[in-house]
């Protein structure tokens, strides 16, 4: 059966899984990856030999049990995810339905992505990125303008971003408080016009070297606060998300300023970034507009042992990509 088009713009999340291979010494490409923590927490080695798979899935911005497998490659052992997740969306914006071809679609990326990694690789592709940080991570507002010079270099950052630390954070940029049936209270909070330091990969014979001013990337910070989880006892941490809108031609280096009714889409839309997890493509049991559609299993989302799974009879278990 054919699956209507979702309502809204389009919704896209992205994320590695790993096909073990412990056994396979000669496999082309094996290199050691991060399969699972509940293998540490067994008393296993959480890092095994095997391959990894990036995995770009449309989903549905309603609670239902759809996907759409889009894009699959292999990160190979010299690569790495956030490079190989430029290629893919380029191709994902050069390949989208024609209907679709005047809305801006959102990719959601679990912790450990480079955040500031996408700002200049994607410049000229309209696609908007909400990225989740770890919370110990450190911005910058922009410097404040003198009325009169006083010589010497200009500072190049205003006041300090700290995320756990709630003496370094100004008023919000933007504010949305309302009651969601799953998840309670729900508290967003934006912080516009900050940016970071864009990694320069270390390159041989260049170390130690001027290699002229860093680049810098502007986003948005995003503190998500949630009463409790679907079906879960334990108290819900704080989320933190980087969110870049889509790249304008006539829009100034700093970003948006997000409305009340984007940041009610944006935590919206990243509860939906779990079905990349807890969803394993069995049979396709459903066709969308050239893509087939997969229902996650119930019970294997219960048991915590939901994973990817390669086009083998072999199980995949998702891993947080290392950027």
């Amino acid at each position: 059966m054919r699956q209507p088009l979702p309502a809204g713009p389009p919704l896209y999340a992205l994320d590695v899984s790993v096909w073990p291979r412990a056994d396979a010494a000669t496999s082309p490409e094996r290199g050691y990856q991060y399969h699972s923590p509940r293998r540490r927490r067994a008393g296993g080695d959480p890092v095994v030999p095997g391959w990894a798979y990036q995995w770009v899935v449309r989903l549905s911005p309603a609670r239902d049990s759809w996907t759409a497998p889009v894009d699959v490659r292999r990160v190979g052992p010299t690569e790495k995810p956030t490079l190989v997740a430029v290629e893919q969306l380029k191709a994902l914006v050069a390949t989208r339905p024609a209907a679709e071809r005047g809305e801006v679609p959102l990719v959601l990326f679990d912790a450990g992505y480079d955040a500031s990694g996408f700002t200049h690789a994607l410049a000229d592709t309209p696609v908007a990125l909400l990225i989740r940080l770890r919370s110990h991570r450190c911005f910058w507002f922009a410097p404040e303008r003198l009325a009169r010079s006083r010589g010497g270099r200009p500072r190049p950052h205003g006041a300090m971003f700290v995320c756990n630390d709630p003496a370094t954070w100004p008023l919000p940029t933007a504010a949305w408080r309302g009651a969601d049936a799953a998840y309670g209270q729900v508290a967003v909070r934006a912080w516009a016009g900050l940016h970071t330091y864009v990694r320069r990969p270390v390159r041989p014979g260049v170390v130690g070297q001027d290699r002229g001013p860093r680049r810098l990337a502007y986003g948005t910070v995003v503190r998500l606060e949630v009463d409790r989880l679907p079906g879960r006892r334990r108290t819900p941490a704080v989320v933190w998300l980087w969110w870049q809108p889509a790249p304008r031609p006539d829009a100034a280096p700093a970003p948006d300023r997000p409305a009340p009714e984007d940041l009610d889409r944006l935590w919206r839309g990243y509860c939906r970034r779990a079905d990349l997890e807890v969803v394993r493509p069995q049979d396709p049991v459903g066709e969308f507009d050239g893509a087939w559609w997969f229902r996650r299993r119930e019970p294997e989302r219960r048991s915590g042992s939901g994973g990817w799974a390669p086009a083998s009879p072999r199980r995949a278990t998702r891993r947080g990509a290392r950027g």
